[in-house]
C-alpha cells in the first residue's frame, strides 16, 4: 500500500527535495523505508487486535450458553 501511494505521488517528490527544510532532518531514502515499516506493523497489530476480539466475543458467547436458568 505504502509502496502504490508512492508511486502515485512521485510528482510532489521534487517540491519536497526543494523545500526548505530543518537542518537535522534524515535523508529523503530513509522516509519511504520507515513509513512502510510502520504502515507494516500497524497492519500486523490490528489483525491481533480483530483476532484477540473474535476470541474474547467466542468465549464469552461460550460462557453465555453454559448458563441455564
Amino acid at each position: 500500500m505504502g509502496g502504490l501511494s508512492g508511486l502515485i505521488t512521485m510528482i510532489g517528490k521534487e517540491s519536497f527535495k526543494n523545500a526548505n527544510k530543518p537542518p537535522l532532518t534524515s535523508p529523503d531514502f530513509l522516509f519511504p523505508i520507515v513509513w512502510t515499516i510502520l504502515l507494516w506493523l500497524l497492519i500486523i497489530l490490528m489483525i491481533k487486535w480483530v483476532t484477540f476480539v473474535a476470541y474474547l466475543n467466542i468465549g464469552l458467547a461460550e460462557c453465555r450458553s453454559g448458563i441455564e436458568i
